[in-house]
């Protein structure tokens, strides 16, 4: 997908680095670092959530699996991202993240995003963006059952208000449709 967009990262600059902007625990975490390793294993990691489960089980991973490795842990809020350098970031990777923000955060979200990655930095994602009834129908179970259960609100988006979201922020992207309806991965690159 990245190359349809005209860039060829370097997976293997020592300088590397790697966002993962929230994870829903350690065997996610797990898959993470072991593709980034898989092609440096002197690459730098750093994970974000606001789940102090979340971040305490990945501590736990980090301090049993990667001791040695270069990865930062912290709980933090992604629209905060204070501690990252300016234009340090090469890859940035979530999942389900968007349903996080609303139409007035998830700009400062994408403009956070521009700001950390490097030039030609990248982020891989899927996520819903809803483009039909069955999507829409999908969106209000899934919006159901976390706010019953999680106790927490989700916000939806078509595929049209998402993806002007990303152009007005400046990315230039690609989206491929997955096996769940609606349900799409997409890879978005500054500049």
């Amino acid at each position: 997908e990245i190359k349809e967009l005209g860039i060829m990262p370097d997976f293997t600059d020592p300088n590397f680095t790697a966002l993962l902007c929230g994870t829903s625990g350690e065997i996610t975490t797990d898959e993470f670092i072991r593709s980034v390793y898989s092609v440096n294993p002197e690459a730098k990691i750093i994970v974000i959530d606001l789940g102090d489960e979340q971040i305490d089980s990945v501590i736990e991973l980090i301090d049993k699996s990667y001791s040695s490795k270069n990865i930062v842990v912290k709980r933090t809020n992604a629209l905060n991202l204070d501690f990252i350098s300016t234009q340090s970031i090469d890859w940035i990777e979530t999942d389900g993240f968007f349903c996080f923000f609303d139409e007035k955060t998830l700009p400062s979200l994408l403009s956070e995003w521009k700001r950390i990655l490097k030039n030609d930095g990248f982020v891989t994602f899927r996520d819903f963006a809803t483009t039909t009834s069955l999507g829409r129908f999908i969106d209000c179970l899934r919006m159901k059952v976390t706010k019953t259960f999680v106790k927490f609100d989700l916000n939806r988006r078509s595929k049209e208000t998402m993806e002007k979201d990303f152009s007005d922020a400046g990315f230039r992207f690609i989206s491929k449709p997955t096996l769940i309806p609606d349900f799409y991965r997409y890879c978005l690159v500054k500049g």
